[in-house]
């Protein structure tokens, strides 16, 4: 009987430790791993590290030494979970001269998440480290997908974006903010793209009128990631696509116009930088 009681009270204390474990892993809300244990990376514009021997440029994975900086780097300003790290193409792993690290989010529903993240810049260089101010970004879910409460390594396509934008000095541009439904309700339209075939301002306007153009749109609006959106009045400036750093930038811009029934697409065009 005394084994028992003595195996029981093991047992219990056991129990007890993992309990004290769980709550200080566990997050409110949602489900992640300790980054430490897996880290969630998303490499240049396929989430996938390439190597730079035959192309201008590259997204080398992270060495270990890397990330144990970053997390040192986060942890003396938050005590909040890493969710992913965002590694741009660079010109070579010895010039990598910025990434962006986003924290798990604060602001979560099924269609909506927002938090905080940071830009890391000069990680190889040996005048040390730089770490921005906080800055937020959103992640909104496409329209035929709700978030879970997994957090996992972001899609393509779903990648957050920072939200309001800013300038190149680091200012927020003037521009008027949207609620979470108006942001939701807003891409729920942009990246429909059934209505690029129905604008009845690209039947007017010869360029959005072509084919070509629009089947560039509504691929466009379907697998490329944000990067910025912009309400000035009764305009709406949203632009796809991807900016690696001072390497280059590529992506496309489009302008909608807010009517009494929804938006009119305007303005469409390519840009690379």
């Amino acid at each position: 009987m005394h084994r028992i009681f003595k195996n029981f009270g093991l047992c219990l204390i056991i129990l007890l430790g993992l309990s004290c474990v769980s709550k200080k892993t566990a997050q409110p809300g949602y489900r992640m791993e300790p980054f430490a244990d897996s880290p969630r990376i998303f490499y240049g514009e396929t989430g996938e590290p390439t190597k730079g021997e035959h192309q201008t440029s590259t997204s080398e994975k992270l060495s270990q030494e890397e990330l144990s900086r970053i997390q040192s780097l986060v942890a003396k300003r938050t005590q909040q979970s890493i969710w992913f790290v965002r590694v741009p193409l660079s010109s070579s792993q010895s010039h990598r001269s910025q990434l962006w690290v986003y924290l798990a989010p604060d602001i979560v529903n099924s269609r909506y998440r927002s938090g905080l993240a940071y830009t890391i810049s000069m990680l190889s260089s040996s005048r040390g480290l730089y770490v921005s101010e906080p800055w937020r970004y959103v992640q909104v879910s496409l329209p035929d997908k709700v978030f879970d409460s997994v957090l996992e390594t972001p899609g393509i396509s779903e990648l957050p974006f920072q939200y309001p934008s800013q300038n190149r000095r680091g200012s927020e541009n003037k521009q008027e903010m949207l609620t979470q439904d108006e942001l939701v309700a807003l891409l729920d339209y942009v990246r429909n793209p059934k209505v690029y075939f129905e604008f009845d301002s690209m039947k007017i306007n010869p360029v959005l009128a072509t084919t070509y153009v629009r089947e560039k749109i509504a691929e466009t609006v379907v697998s490329q990631p944000l990067i910025s959106i912009n309400k000035v009045a009764d305009e709406v400036r949203i632009t796809f696509g991807f900016v690696h750093n001072g390497l280059y930038a590529h992506g496309t811009k489009l302008t909608y116009k807010i009517t009494g029934q929804g938006y009119e697409l305007i303005k469409w065009g390519l840009f690379v930088a």
